[in-house]
C-alpha cells in the first residue's frame, strides 16, 4: 500500500482529523521537520537517484492512526478516496456534534 501526494492531501484537507489539515501540522505529530514530507514526494533523492514519490512505509502505520483510516481504502482510485475521506469527515462531524448535544 502506497500513500501518493495526491492522497495524502486530499487526507489532509478531507477534515478527517481536524487537528492535522497542514502538512506542517502533520509533521509535528509524526515527529518529523516539515521539509521532510516535501521530500517524501520529490521525483529524486538528495544524491540525484530517481526515487517513487510516496509516503516512506515506516510512517504510514502512524498515518493511519492519526485519521483512523484503514490501509484498504488506499487501494481506491483518487475520486473514490476522496469520496470516501470525506464522507468519513461528514460521518465524524455528525457524530461528534451528536455527542455533544
Amino acid at each position: 500500500m502506497k500513500i501518493d501526494r495526491n492522497k495524502l492531501n486530499t487526507l489532509l484537507r478531507s477534515g478527517i482529523n481536524p487537528e492535522i489539515e497542514t502538512r506542517k501540522q502533520l509533521a509535528v505529530y509524526l515527529g518529523l521537520d516539515a521539509t521532510s514530507l516535501t521530500r517524501w514526494f520529490a521525483t529524486r533523492d538528495r544524491l540525484g537517484n530517481p526515487r517513487h514519490p510516496v509516503v516512506p512505509d515506516r510512517h504510514v502505520t502512524k498515518i493511519l492512526a492519526l485519521f483512523d483510516i484503514t490501509a484498504q481504502c488506499f487501494s481506491l482510485n483518487d475520486e473514490e478516496f476522496r469520496q470516501h475521506c470525506f464522507e468519513l469527515s461528514l460521518l465524524r462531524t455528525k457524530a461528534d456534534s451528536d455527542n455533544q448535544d
